[in-house]
């Protein structure tokens, strides 16, 4: 659900800029009010998927440990 609000948070933010222009006085609070709403909502959606990402790595299976096969193929410089 975070991935879709900091995905289309940007988006509803320039449509409504969009649409702030065309209705002045009327959109101002209106702007306002989504405008604020959906920076508190993409902060919060960026903090739970970097604790997400940071708990998954807790709990890694032993196989994540293992050496990679083709990283033997890799010239060491």
């Amino acid at each position: 659900m975070s991935v879709v609000a900091i995905t289309f948070t940007p988006w509803l933010c320039f449509f409504v800029n969009l649409t702030g222009n065309l209705v002045q006085k009327v959109a101002v609070l209106a702007y306002g009010l989504i405008l604020v709403t959906s920076v508190i909502l993409y902060i919060t959606a960026r903090a739970f998927l970097l604790v997400l990402m940071f708990t998954t790595l807790r709990n890694l299976p032993p196989d994540a440990y293992e050496a990679v096969s083709w990283t033997n193929l890799v010239p060491h410089l």
